[in-house]
């Protein structure tokens, strides 16, 4: 009986398992969109907090934000900081 349930689940379990890779393919223009995105809400924020479109503050503070988010992807996403204390 055990060897019959695991012929069952084992299709299952793969079919599960394809499905979940195919959900994370994104087509290129929603690729495209996304980042389009992104930079219109980096642009909003650099605005908000007071940058010039057009200045170098504004450039910088573009080039921050995305530097922000490759540190947070390279660390995995988990918000990792290192410093002096408990890390709470």
């Amino acid at each position: 009986m055990p060897l019959l349930r695991f012929q069952t689940l084992c299709p299952l379990a793969a079919l599960l398992a394809v499905g979940v890779l195919l959900a994370g393919c994104a087509s290129e223009a929603e690729i495209r969109a996304a980042e389009e995105a992104q930079m219109a809400a980096d642009r909003q924020e650099c605005t908000n907090l007071g940058f010039e479109p057009g200045t170098e503050g504004f450039a910088d503070c573009l080039l921050k934000l995305r530097e922000i988010r490759a540190m947070d992807r390279s660390a995995g996403g988990l918000g990792v900081s290192f410093g002096v204390g408990m890390g709470f």
